[in-house]
């Protein structure tokens, strides 16, 4: 069979090349990539990351403090609010009075003539002083009372307000006298 000149028989690489091709074979068997060899982190990587999270945290830290005394405050206030618009909600259903009574050193205050949403057939004490809360009571103004009586229509006898703190931030609560709603300021 003779080789047809359209078509050349591809030419046999001369045994010249032969160790070249080997070696060059051999170089890329061998090669490793990037990612085969480094599996881990390094001492250095792990010390700056600890020293980048450092500097965050301690950046942080008083920022998050503020905070947290503020919303405790915030929260507290709440609470005190939710408390007494229930006790005027109460007196209106039940067409009874109900009184709340501060107790500015001791942090807390009580209601009486409902039962307690929390402890049913106990009375209905709220502390400031247990826990970690770290709220107090800074004062109370009803007309001169440390109590309020919501009458048999939800309405106070006296308007007035509640003063809570937290740290060095404080919280509002204000009784309006018309509607008997219990707002934070």
């Amino acid at each position: 069979m003779t080789p047809c000149m359209s078509h050349p028989a591809p030419a046999r690489p001369s045994t010249m090349d032969r160790p070249r091709r080997i070696r060059m074979m051999q170089k890329q068997r061998h090669r490793v990539s990037p990612d085969e060899t480094r599996r881990g982190f390094t001492l250095v990587d792990l010390t700056i990351t600890v020293l980048i999270m450092g500097v965050v945290a301690a950046t942080a830290s008083p920022k998050f403090a503020a905070l947290l005394t503020s919303y405790t405050a915030e929260a507290a206030a709440r609470r005190v609010a939710a408390d007494l618009n229930y006790a005027a909600s109460a007196a209106a259903q039940t067409s009874q009075s109900v009184t709340v009574t501060f107790d500015v050193p001791g942090d807390s205050y009580g209601v009486t003539g409902v039962a307690s949403p929390d402890h049913p057939g106990s009375a209905w004490a709220v502390s400031f002083t247990n826990g970690s809360t770290n709220v107090t009571l800074v004062s109370v103004d009803f007309a001169a009372s440390q109590s309020v009586t919501f009458n048999a229509y939800g309405r106070p006898n006296n308007p007035g307000s509640i003063i809570l703190s937290s740290g060095s931030d404080s919280a509002t609560i204000v009784v309006d006298a018309a509607t008997g709603r219990a707002t934070v300021q």
